[in-house]
């Protein structure tokens, strides 16, 4: 929660912060509302543990660029969850250099983030037991590819995409659901799909599927 609310700051310089022993970096800039840009260059990530909610409500920042950072290692990191919830502004995402192997949470990471186009999530979830809101309400999202997906430890998959309104493509044929119990609302609102597989879906475990397939109109 270093710099959380901080709702008036416009920049933000992190030169001067030597991070190289922390393990913790929740909330960090949390509702860090009027930042456009953030540098992220001077963060040595290394021994972190904890990156929930990291840039939670960052509305206005329109670019978080992590592909040139040497420092942003997240082979540690065991909590992901609402990491870039609410970052309404950011049109793409290209996490190809994040290491997940670690995560066992990635609930509500990218929750509302309304305006992303393009997102790249490469991600090893092979120790993630929840994926609840993962992606609700990523409205311009069009395609989605999540083939590298392990979802063989998660549980539930409730809201996953539902809101997900500009969705036509989803790329789930990795996705092994013999452990997940609770469906809910996953695909709701996924009003542009006029097609979707799922004939690889083990719900034997399934205790409740309501609104699976809810508002999907066409």
């Amino acid at each position: 929660y270093m710099f959380y609310g901080c709702s008036g700051l416009t920049s933000l310089n992190l030169s001067p912060l030597d991070t190289d022993l922390v393990t913790n970096m929740s909330y960090m800039f949390s509702s860090c509302s009027r930042l456009s840009s953030l540098g992220l260059t001077p963060l040595n990530t290394s021994r972190v543990t904890n990156m929930a909610g990291m840039f939670q409500n960052c509305s206005g920042l329109i670019e978080l660029d992590f592909t040139q950072l040497v420092n942003f290692d997240t082979s540690l990191v065991t909590d992901m969850r609402r990491m870039f919830e609410g970052c309404i502004s950011l049109t793409e995402l290209d996490l190809s250099c994040f290491n997940t192997s670690n995560v066992t949470n990635m609930y509500y990471m990218f929750q509302n983030c309304s305006s992303i186009e393009r997102l790249i999530v490469p991600f090893n979830t092979s120790r993630v037991t929840t994926m609840l809101y993962m992606f609700g309400d990523c409205s311009s999202l069009t395609n989605l590819n999540l083939s590298t997906f392990d979802t063989s430890n998660v549980t539930t998959m409730q809201n996953m995409f539902s809101g997900c309104s500009n969705l036509t493509q989803l790329n789930i044929s990795s996705f092994d659901t013999k452990n997940v119990t609770n469906f809910t609302n996953m695909f709701a609102s996924c009003s542009n799909f006029t097609e979707l597989d799922l004939s690889s879906f083990n719900t034997s475990n399934a205790t409740t599927m309501d609104g699976m397939f809810r508002e999907c109109s066409s």
